[in-house]
């Protein structure tokens, strides 16, 4: 797995039940994005390769996991190569 990086914004769109979250990212690079609910294991994966956008910034909006849960936890990396 490759680096850590920092959401800088997040989104829930209560009426679709769907989430965007935004961090900065380098272009032709692929990211990882995983959750958890008690900040313990990351070991759920929402997707395993989602490209760079556009610019400095990636937004990936994606639904909800877990629906009706009061909190969730993310966690984005670059993926390696």
């Amino acid at each position: 797995m490759g680096s850590e990086l920092c959401i800088r914004d997040s989104n829930y769109d209560v009426q679709n039940d769907d989430i965007s979250l935004t961090w900065l990212s380098r272009e032709n690079k692929t990211y990882s994005l995983f959750f958890t609910q008690d900040l313990l294991s990351f070991d759920a994966d929402i997707y395993d390769s989602i490209p760079a956008g556009a610019g400095e910034t990636t937004t990936f909006t994606f639904p909800n996991p877990i629906p009706n849960t009061r909190k969730i936890f993310f966690k984005v990396y670059e993926n390696e190569g």
